[in-house]
């Protein structure tokens, strides 16, 4: 007997015949028999949905077992021949703002028949949404401790914000330079978010083209660790409901894994910086955190350090009174006497847009170091890096 085969495939068996009579006499015959066992494709399934930060377009997977682990499937009666495995094309659809990619692959079985799957990659801008108060524009600016639930826009409304122009009663103009605030020290973020929001020193345009709930600028980063430097950093428009509104609708970094959670921080240039109490994982390309209704980190370890202020039932904001963030390794992140003698330097000045200011009313007066001694000796446990 003897036979030609594809092992699992079409399979091939011929069979030799012997005949005797009575005689002693032989004769022969050939029967060939054919089996097709497999003429179905098998079956290919892409890992699934791949979010990716702009600048970090992942690669091909490089072979069969990295899509696999990767937890891509295939599978066929015919047996899988891994050897086939390959990366056909990628097609964008031309997006800038996420980019979606699609990754197409290949495969066959042991038969030779095959199998396409096509895995989806997004690459874009990380989508931040995130809420938080300052003390310094939701307590009464008569220096009592009584809070409104939303704050003030008193700075807006004075057209004393960067980039706007104020007209004083006596018919003078001041204008304060265009630009987010922080481009100095401790910050030394360098970014251009603020620099169309400019009157040119003109009082009929002086809004500067702010929405009319803004309150003022902060500043946002993210972290792997509590205790790590910036990865990303962005300045944002804070809005009176405690929302905050980035420029361009989206937080630009190069340096994110979007498959690992960070830590959200948010800083102003007289209040006190706040950290998410944990670490946040990347939903369908968003963060999310609320500072309104979860207090913020605060390192167990350290004795005496405190997160936000709770100035309302359940609403918390940030500690106001930080006015002096650089004069000692501590400024940033410590209310102290170092505040009162900054605010003494600025007491008397309205109309000006002042980090002594700390009730954010456009005028620092001696109320504002009445807000500094409700807060003062109050630290964050958040380092600066």
């Amino acid at each position: 007997m003897d036979s030609v085969s594809t092992p699992g495939c079409n399979y091939t068996r011929t069979f030799t015949i012997t005949a005797t009579d009575d005689c002693g006499n032989d004769a022969q015959c050939e029967v060939t028999y054919t089996w097709t066992q497999d003429t179905e494709d098998p079956t290919l399934s892409c890992p699934d949905t791949v979010l990716m930060a702009v600048c970090t377009e992942p690669p091909p997977y490089e072979d069969f077992t990295a899509f696999i682990d990767a937890g891509g499937s295939a599978s066929d009666e015919c047996g899988i021949n891994e050897d086939s495995f390959i990366w056909v094309e990628d097609v964008s659809d031309g997006n800038t703002n996420p980019e979606t990619i699609t990754r197409t692959y290949r495969i066959e079985d042991n038969c030779g028949n095959e199998a396409i799957c096509e895995q989806i990659i997004k690459i874009g801008d990380l989508e931040i949404t995130a809420w938080v108060y300052l003390e310094g524009s939701a307590i009464d600016p008569g220096g009592i401790e009584d809070y409104t639930p939303l704050m003030r826009t008193d700075l807006n409304d004075l057209r004393i914000l960067p980039g706007q122009t104020y007209l004083h009663l006596c018919g003078d103009t001041v204008y304060t330079a265009a630009g987010q605030p922080y481009n100095g020290a401790p910050w030394n973020y360098g970014g251009n978010e603020g620099d169309d929001f400019d009157s040119n020193s003109d009082p009929l345009i002086g809004e500067a083209e702010y929405p009319l709930t803004v309150v003022d600028w902060v500043l946002i980063s993210l972290r792997e660790t509590p205790d790590g430097g910036p990865l990303c950093q962005k300045a944002a428009l804070l809005h009176n409901n405690g929302s905050i509104q980035f420029i361009d609708g989206g937080f630009t970094c190069c340096n994110l894994d979007y498959s690992t959670p960070y830590y959200l921080v948010i800083e102003h240039r007289n209040h006190l910086m706040v950290m998410s109490d944990t670490a946040i994982r990347i939903a369908d390309g968003v963060i999310s955190y609320d500072f309104r209704n979860r207090q913020s980190y605060i390192n167990t370890l350290v004795t005496g350090g405190s997160g936000q202020k709770e100035i309302l039932p359940g609403l918390f904001a940030m500690y106001a009174g930080n006015g002096d963030q650089v004069l000692t390794v501590s400024s940033d992140t410590r209310i102290n006497l170092d505040d009162e003698s900054y605010w003494q330097g600025q007491n008397g000045k309205i109309g000006s847009y002042l980090n002594g200011d700390h009730n954010m009313n456009g005028d620092c007066n001696y109320n504002d170091r009445v807000t500094w001694e409700f807060n003062n000796t109050v630290f964050t446990t958040v380092p600066r890096d």
